[in-house]
C-alpha cells in the first residue's frame, strides 16, 4: 500500500511539472504575440473647472428644510412648559 501511494505521489509530480513547463510556453507564446501589437494611445483627459457655490446660498437651503421640518411637527417644546 505504500508502494501505491509512493507511485501515486511520482506521478502526480511528473504530471504538474509537465504542466508547470506547458504553462510556460503558453504565457511565452501569449506574451511575444502581445509585444508584437502597439498599444492604442490613451484619450486625453481635461478637468472641468469645479463649480462654487456660495455659502449664502447653502445657509438659506438649509433653513428653508429646517423651516420645513418645524412646520410639520411644531418648535421644541419648552423643558418647564411640557404638556401632561
Amino acid at each position: 500500500m505504500t508502494l501505491g501511494h509512493v507511485l501515486a505521489g511520482l506521478l502526480v509530480a511528473i504530471l504538474l511539472h509537465r504542466a508547470e513547463d506547458a504553462l510556460f510556453v503558453i504565457v511565452s507564446t501569449v506574451r511575444l504575440t502581445l509585444a508584437s501589437r502597439t498599444p492604442a494611445p490613451l484619450p486625453l483627459v481635461t478637468a472641468r473647472p469645479a463649480v462654487c457655490i456660495p455659502a449664502e446660498s447653502v445657509l438659506l437651503i438649509e433653513q428653508l428644510i429646517q423651516r420645513r421640518i418645524h412646520a410639520l411637527r411644531g418648535p421644541p417644546a419648552q423643558p418647564h412648559r411640557l404638556p401632561g
